[in-house]
């Protein structure tokens, strides 16, 4: 069953103005909760960055296609949501 219950932050690693906000948009039409979207430094490849339930990291990987892997969030990375980084590599 798809779990929806984890909020998520939404970052632009890609370089594409405006990607974040659009996926933003397309996770909110389909029950997530997004508490904010800003930009990454840079990342080649979109990634999760969940701190559990496994069943919200992998609706999160059905959601969000592109997203090739998935992650514990990294030292620093807030454990009450989950981080989606978006990477050169996403494709909607």
């Amino acid at each position: 069953a798809a779990d929806r219950s984890v909020p998520v932050v939404v970052l632009n690693g890609s370089g594409t103005k405006g990607l974040a906000a659009k996926v933003a948009d397309q996770l909110r039409a389909k029950g997530w909760t997004v508490l904010s979207v800003g930009n990454y430094a840079s990342s080649t490849q979109t990634i999760v960055y969940s701190p559990g339930p496994r069943t919200a990291s992998l609706t999160m990987r059905r959601d969000v296609p592109s997203s090739s892997l998935t992650h514990k969030p990294l030292p620093g990375m807030s454990t009450s949501h989950i981080t989606l980084i978006l990477g050169s590599d996403y494709t909607s």
